[in-house]
Formats: structure tokens, sequence, C-alpha cells
């Protein structure tokens, strides 16, 4: 499988995006603010600590627990507030699922794409993430070349400097 292009993932979300999320939010602000406050931490924001949260994002994504992600008070006071179903939603938005595909990413060099959550200025925007287990040669009965990996691409689209594709590769503790 090639490197997906821009052209067949499309362009990055807007900030519009990741509806469901949007709205557990803006439940857990009216109807327990300290849960809405437990959600909102879970969330990456750019900055400095961005990378747990970003890791535990992409967890989340790749068929993790959306309760454990956000927090067990935060789905506890969705349950309570009658609107559980966000969790399942928020599961779908974020998934690692191919186009027409459900499920995380599992097969070695299949592209999948991920949406992340990211707190920016406040403001919650989403990021597209196309990722692809590097293949591993010992399931292929090859004798090993180089260790398994996890190769990643991110559109973006900065204000000031337009269209910009980040192409990584984080394997054995490495980025």
């Amino acid at each position: 499988a090639g490197t997906p292009g821009a052209a067949e993932t499309g362009p990055p979300p807007a900030s519009g995006g990741l509806p469901a999320l949007r709205d557990a939010l803006a439940v857990l602000a009216r109807s327990n603010p300290a849960a809405g406050q437990q959600a909102a931490a879970a969330l990456p924001q750019t900055n400095a600590g961005m990378a747990p949260p970003l890791v535990a994002a992409l967890a989340a994504a790749r068929g993790g627990d959306v309760r454990s992600w956000l927090g067990p008070r935060a789905a506890r006071a969705l349950d309570e507030a009658g609107r559980g179903d966000l969790l399942g939603r928020i599961e779908s938005e974020i998934s690692a699922a191919g186009p027409g595909r459900a499920g995380p990413v599992e097969a070695a060099g299949e592209w999948r794409t991920v949406t992340l959550p990211v707190l920016h200025e406040g403001e919650l925007a989403a990021i597209r993430m196309v990722v692809r287990r590097r293949p591993d040669p010992a399931e292929e009965g090859e004798a090993p070349r180089r260790p398994p990996g996890k190769r990643f691409l991110i559109d973006l689209a900065l204000s000031r400097l337009g269209p910009l594709q980040l192409d990584g590769l984080v394997k054995a503790r490495k980025f």
C-alpha cells in the first residue's frame, strides 16, 4: 500500500468537527462542571504537555475505552444526565477505522485515519492523523531486519504557512 496523498485523505477537518465531543463537554459544563473539567483535562492541548494526552486519545481511538479516557466522573455524569449515548458517538468520531472499515488499527501495512481532538487557545479542534503499523518481519516468517513501528502522517492547514504534512515514524521508544 502506498502512502496516502491529500486527495485520498481529504482536507483536515475544520475546527467545527467532533460534534459528539462538543455536545458532551457542553452537557458536562451544565450538569457537572467538575466532571467537565476532568474531561477537558484529558484532551490534548497545544502546549508543552501535549504528548501524554495525545497518546491517551490515540489509544482511545484505537479501540480503547472512551469512558476511561475522559474519566470515570465524566462518564458517570453523562450517564446521569441521560446522555451516555455520547460516549459511543465520541468513539465513532475518533475511531481508527479506515474508509468503509470498522475497528482498530491492526493489520500491518494498512493505513487508517484517526481524528484526534485538540484544545487550541480554548477552542476544540480536530487533527486528522493517518497511521500505519509497519510489518514485523517475524510475523512474515523473515529474519528480523528492523524493529516494527508505526508510521504516521498529519495534514495541517496553518494560517501563515499554508498546507503542511508531517511524516513520522515511532519505533522502539524513538520518534
